[in-house]
């Protein structure tokens, strides 16, 4: 998971929200490929406004965790 101030250095225009162009360089330095990389974009850009704000980003990780803990019976303590 991406922290804030991680965010926030990735968001180079100041603009409280990140592109895709921004977001890619992140991915790469975690092992994830172009492919991967652009899915987890579009699925994070919920408004498909083609930019990624923290909030979304914290919503759809905490959607997918939530989703983990229901299907694997793990509870998130």
């Amino acid at each position: 998971m991406m922290d804030e101030k991680t965010f926030q250095q990735l968001d180079v225009n100041q603009r409280g929200a990140v592109s895709y162009d921004e977001f890619r360089p992140w991915c790469h330095g975690q092992g994830i490929s172009d492919r991967n990389a652009q899915e987890i974009f579009e699925i994070v850009d919920r408004d498909g406004d083609g930019l990624v704000s923290y909030q979304e980003l914290v919503s759809a990780f905490e959607e997918s965790k939530a989703a983990f803990e229901e299907q694997s019976g793990v509870s998130g303590r």
